[in-house]
């Protein structure tokens, strides 16, 4: 679980958010789905899409796995702290 918000992890999401991560999102070619409807939405068409990590807290993976299958997705535990 990452609970430090010094993670390459966390460095590397941070990087992509905002109106700073314009250029950073073009050139990595990736973009940042936040809350558990975008969530659900990127995973609904993972065969469409690549995903490359899901950030999850024990409270969001619960939630998400109520209602979908996350598995074969790359997942990464984080502490509420470090989503806050």
């Amino acid at each position: 679980m990452i609970e430090s918000l010094h993670s390459p992890h966390i460095a590397r999401v941070k990087a992509l958010i905002g109106s700073r991560g314009v250029k950073e999102r073009r050139n990595a070619a990736l973009f940042v789905a936040e809350g558990i409807q975008s969530v659900r939405e990127a995973i609904t068409f993972r065969n469409e899409i690549s995903i490359d990590t899901l950030y999850l807290t024990s409270n969001g993976r619960n939630r998400l796995e109520e209602s979908i299958d996350v598995s074969g997705i790359n997942t990464v535990d984080v502490s509420d702290e470090v989503m806050a």
